[in-house]
């Protein structure tokens, strides 16, 4: 399976738009999604640090923030929401020890930008 085509199964999953190099705009034809967002979700926007979301700002830091705060605890979160926007990513963002995890975009409104190194992973997951 080719980079671009496993981008495009992905975003499916995640409710958001994936985007990298060589993956030609409009390829995948996904729907808004207007969530409510739930006050148990962590919305990246609204973290310690927030995620800028306009698609220049490198919004890795505050992802990874997001991440870990994620709980295997029962009561503790397990969404973690990307409101509209562009989401800029330089390096690999990374889940630990963390089961049945949920990754929420706004469909075509939100785009997950990769602007790493090639031979590196957008997302790792143990």
């Amino acid at each position: 399976m080719s980079k671009a085509a496993r981008l495009v199964a992905v975003c499916i999953l995640a409710g958001a738009v994936l985007a990298a190099p060589g993956l030609a705009q409009g390829s995948a034809q996904i729907p808004s999604l207007p969530w409510i967002p739930r006050s148990d979700w962590i919305n990246v926007r609204r973290a310690s640090p927030p995620a800028a979301g306009d698609g220049v700002t490198d919004d890795t830091a505050a992802i990874q923030a997001c991440l870990n705060r994620l709980s295997d605890d029962l009561l503790g979160p397990k969404v973690v929401y990307f409101p509209p926007g562009r989401y800029r990513i330089t390096s690999t963002l990374q889940v630990y020890k963390v089961h049945g995890v949920l990754l929420i975009g706004c469909g075509r409104d939100t785009r997950i930008i990769w602007d790493g190194a090639e031979d590196e992973r957008m997302f790792w997951s143990n």
